[in-house]
């Protein structure tokens, strides 16, 4: 599991396998709930399998301390 953070973008990722190929995400659950300052995209693979999550507007979701 890795972190990866873009501060230019105000993203991150959180990468829970190994490596993700191109094309292995073939589908992404976008979250928006209004409690939310941002966006958390859950990318998952054709089995249904939790790839990673793509965390927009990272300082405002994210601690300090992981940024």
């Amino acid at each position: 599991m890795r972190l990866v953070i873009d501060g230019e973008a105000d993203a991150a990722y959180l990468c829970l396998a190994d490596s993700i190929a191109d094309g292995e995400a073939v589908s992404q659950i976008a979250v928006n709930a209004p409690d939310l300052n941002g966006t958390i995209v859950v990318d998952l693979d054709e089995n249904g399998r939790i790839l990673g999550f793509e965390i927009i507007g990272a300082r405002a979701l994210l601690p300090r301390s992981a940024q």
